[in-house]
């Protein structure tokens, strides 16, 4: 037992402290103060919650658990130039273990005493002022706790913690957590010898949840935490570890230094020989891209750059799944990774004081679009020009896409007028959808226009409109809700623009 206990707290060390030695500006990285009022505060997590709402939490840079406990959080509402730090004032035995942020004043979190494996889930519904107890949990033994907490929506979520009476120990809740229940041994594989849940190496898409063990096996659910497989990796003593997931089937899984690719779900996983540097603190998939990924470092723990996988200071980001990776910089320090597009992202460092460091805002060009000098290469009415990050969003909404123009892209280009008409008829802002979306949409002649929402499967979601329209641009707000009002379960779905003499269908990610 003193043998996992002491592989546990290094471990938690590992993952939720770094040592920093300065805090250099880099001009694609905002200085922005957390708000902690101690110095030397590091974000040991972060999540992004829509484009403007951000919660963290933090830990203490000194490679120990003695000063602790450490039961801090800050947020963001404004897209993240001002944080507002709080903390645990009614737990103070307790350290966060995980998070789980709905919006800006909805957050769920699982929180541990370590001395005596008391584990809790709490939950503010504003913000952090207050914080409520919705689950207390006796694990029995030291150093026991929930290591993973995450909601599919605003009243399914599971949190995923050590074993505990001989099987692990998971709870699920459909009711917003007034009431878990205990997923039922049957319902899950048996538990190692000395295998135990690993803090902060968990991801959620559509219904689907992964985890990974101490012992190297990915946990996973495909209905919202009540039934389980686990699948053993080449990886089977965890020390550091990162999965991060950009579909049901593909993501990638960092772990002693190593990048792992799986394209079925994380039942298997391929070793990527992959070029550049990809850092080894956290690791992000760009919501809204195809296969990009951004990974950050700092300085070496105590003890584990001895194996040799700790890869600098920096950041870098991958457009090609993991294969190829561009170094963004190398002068800063970063600890934990939030993305929420390709132009906006948020890494964690070490605070100064209250007003002075602790989180770093993106505001370089577009990952994968640049044009030189920190701008994005954008197209706009048939024309290629570069643009600063903070006017992406404005052309975006405009009909603008990221990238140069190609032949028939726009309805200026008129290389073949039909063509670039079409291309241009339909655009969707933002997507993948948080809260809501903006559909943009052109009308040639006036004439009936239909707007529908299907899932994959076909079946019609809802209908935005079905009605005589003027000829000229026109747009509908989607607040991803079926057509009985209720919202809808992440996942992606088709968007279909009907005119009756065209016809087009995008895809919409929908994120919860």
């Amino acid at each position: 037992m003193k043998k996992i206990i002491e592989k546990k707290l290094s471990a938690f060390i590992l993952i939720t402290i770094g040592i920093f030695s300065s805090l250099m500006i880099n001009a694609q990285w905002q200085s922005k103060a957390s708000g902690f009022a101690t110095p030397g505060r590091g974000m040991f997590e972060l999540i992004a919650v829509g484009n403007s709402v951000v919660w963290g939490v933090a830990g203490n840079n000194v490679a120990n658990l003695t000063n602790g406990p450490h039961n801090e959080f800050t947020r963001t509402t404004d897209g993240g130039n001002h944080w507002t730090a709080g903390k645990l004032d009614a737990f103070p035995d307790f350290w966060f273990a995980g998070i789980a942020p709905l919006s800006a004043t909805l957050c769920y979190a699982s929180i541990a005493n370590f001395d005596n494996g008391n584990a809790k889930i709490i939950k503010t519904t504003d913000g952090g002022i207050t914080w409520t107890e919705q689950l207390n949990y006796e694990f029995g033994v030291t150093f026991g706790f929930f290591a993973d907490i995450y909601f599919f929506n605003v009243n399914e979520g599971l949190v995923f913690g050590d074993q505990s009476n001989g099987y692990f120990t998971i709870f699920t809740t459909h009711d917003g957590g007034s009431h878990w229940t205990r997923v039922p041994q049957a319902n899950m594989p048996a538990g190692l010898p000395d295998e135990y849940s690993y803090v902060l190496s968990s991801e959620g898409v559509g219904n689907t949840f992964w985890t990974v063990s101490g012992s190297g096996r990915i946990w996973k659910t495909t209905d919202k935490g009540l039934h389980w497989a686990a699948y053993q990796t080449e990886e089977t003593n965890i020390e550091f570890s990162n999965l991060k997931m950009r579909d049901e089937l593909h993501g990638l899984w960092e772990v002693h230094g190593e990048l792992y690719r799986t394209t079925d779900g994380g039942i298997t996983w391929t070793e990527i020989e992959h070029s550049g540097t990809c850092f080894t603190n956290d690791l992000a998939y760009v919501p809204g891209t195809v296969a990009t990924y951004v990974s950050t470092g700092g300085h070496d723990f105590p003890g584990y750059a001895e194996n040799g996988s700790i890869h600098g200071i920096g950041t870098s980001y991958s457009v090609d799944d993991g294969n190829t990776w561009i170094t963004i910089d190398t002068t800063v320090e970063h600890l934990s990774l939030a993305m929420v597009n390709s132009y906006t992202g948020f890494t964690g460092g070490v605070n100064t004081d209250a007003s002075t460091n602790g989180i770093f805002k993106y505001n370089g060009s577009a990952l994968g679009y640049s044009c030189g000098n920190s701008l994005t290469s954008m197209c706009h009415k048939g024309n290629t020009i570069c643009v600063a990050n903070g006017s992406i969003a404005n052309h975006l909404s405009k009909g603008d896409f990221l990238g140069t123009c190609t032949p028939g892209s726009t309805i200026n280009n008129k290389a073949n007028p039909e063509i670039e008409q079409q291309a241009e008829e339909l655009n969707i802002y933002p997507n993948p959808v948080i809260n809501s979306t903006t559909i943009l949409f052109s009308v040639p002649q006036s004439g009936n226009v239909a707007i529908q929402i299907f899932d994959l499967s076909g079946r019609l979601i809802t209908t935005l409109a079905n009605q005589k329209m003027q000829a000229g641009n026109h747009q509908l707000t989607w607040n991803a809700n079926d057509k009985n009002g209720n919202a809808v379960s992440s996942g992606i779905y088709l968007l279909r623009l009907n005119t009756g003499s065209y016809s087009e269908t995008k895809k919409l990610s929908v994120i919860k």
